[in-house]
């Protein structure tokens, strides 16, 4: 069960993920749920029910998304929807990248052997600094070392549906249109 107290953090790809399914385009039908956790997530913060912190590094990340063909996409409604999320100051905390996490970001691989990119560090890095109970990201290279990394933070490492139990119960359930279709209720 969440606690106002938790710090969910939630890596770049989470957002791009989320940009993609709010903007109509193609999101990979196995990061369905991730999405719509990770949504839910968001929702609870712009309601003050959880925290999500990301780095301020994000805006520099989550720029574009990809179509089926692996271009890139920045139309304005991707950028009107990036910045909502980024620029409100409403829904992430954005922190901002210290002497103290860019330090801890190179020690992960100089004094723990995680051998990760540059960024995926820092967002490691910058989420253990500020006490995340979880970090959500899709990203494999990640993942393969939830179980060193939360030897490490202390820190849970996993997609957005694991990550349920921080997840305030009334976030939990689908929200029904009342305009939508029967068959539109059930999805």
């Amino acid at each position: 069960m969440s606690d106002k107290s938790d710090k969910i953090y939630l890596d770049s790809c989470a957002y791009i993920e989320l940009i993609k399914s709010k903007t109509a385009h193609a999101v990979d039908p196995d990061r369905l749920d991730h999405v719509w956790y990770c949504r839910q997530f968001l929702d609870a913060a712009a309601e003050g029910k959880v925290r999500v912190l990301g780095s301020a590094l994000l805006v520099s990340e989550c720029t574009h998304i990809k179509d089926a063909t692996n271009r890139k996409i920045f139309t304005d409604d991707v950028k009107k929807a990036f910045n909502a999320v980024f620029m409100s100051g409403k829904v992430v905390l954005p922190i901002l990248p210290t002497p103290q996490i860019i330090e801890y970001s190179r020690d992960l691989l100089w004094e723990h052997n995680l051998d990760l990119k540059p960024m995926d560090s820092l967002h490691i890095a910058t989420a253990a600094i500020y006490k995340c109970v979880v970090f959500i990201t899709t990203d494999n290279r990640i993942l393969n070392h939830a179980d060193d990394i939360f030897g490490v933070t202390k820190m849970k490492v996993c997609q957005g549906h694991e990550a349920h139990q921080w997840l305030p119960k009334q976030f939990l359930q689908n929200k029904l249109s009342l305009s939508g279709t029967a068959t539109e209720a059930k999805k």
